[in-house]
């Protein structure tokens, strides 16, 4: 659980923040999920709660979304926050198949309020075309929060399929 009764939960399931891929400091919490294509970005901004399609898989030419879901950033004397992040996607065979760095997640805005899970500006989507090799690929997030200069390491795995 984070921040005393409140937690973390992913379509109903309690989120534990000593996962690889939901991780807490200082206050300031972060998440790294992997979802399939469906209306979760167009729903996040109204009254229903969108669900997240969490997936460990990937297809050929279907692309997937990595989600990025932050809570409780800093604030400078702006009454503005400042998180990034770099990614950095691995193919099976270890060589690099995006290098990503400084992607905004919530940059010159004011903090969403207290306490409520907000979700990166930026999130990246990966799509396994036919010349990329099947097998297992790594997703590897830092989340910077430059002001209160925190920076945490998110991991998630995914197989590519035919």
């Amino acid at each position: 659980m984070l921040y005393g009764e409140q937690c973390w939960s992913v379509n109903g399931k309690d989120v534990t923040e000593d996962a690889e891929n939901v991780k807490a400091k200082d206050g300031f919490g972060v998440q790294l999920w992997l979802i399939k294509p469906n209306d979760f970005f167009e729903k996040w901004n109204t009254p229903e709660t969108p669900k997240m399609a969490v997936t460990k898989t990937a297809k050929r030419n279907i692309p997937i979304s990595t989600v990025i879901l932050f809570i409780n950033p800093g604030v400078n004397e702006k009454n503005e926050c400042d998180v990034v992040y770099d990614m950095v996607i691995k193919r099976p065979d270890g060589g690099v198949y995006s290098d990503l760095k400084d992607v905004e997640a919530w940059c010159n805005k004011p903090p969403p309020p207290k306490n409520q899970i907000q979700l990166a500006v930026q999130n990246i989507g990966i799509d396994i075309e036919d010349k990329d090799p099947l097998g297992e690929y790594t997703v590897d997030a830092i989340v910077k929060d430059k002001i209160k200069k925190v920076e945490l390491s998110l991991h998630q795995e995914f197989v590519a399929e035919g």
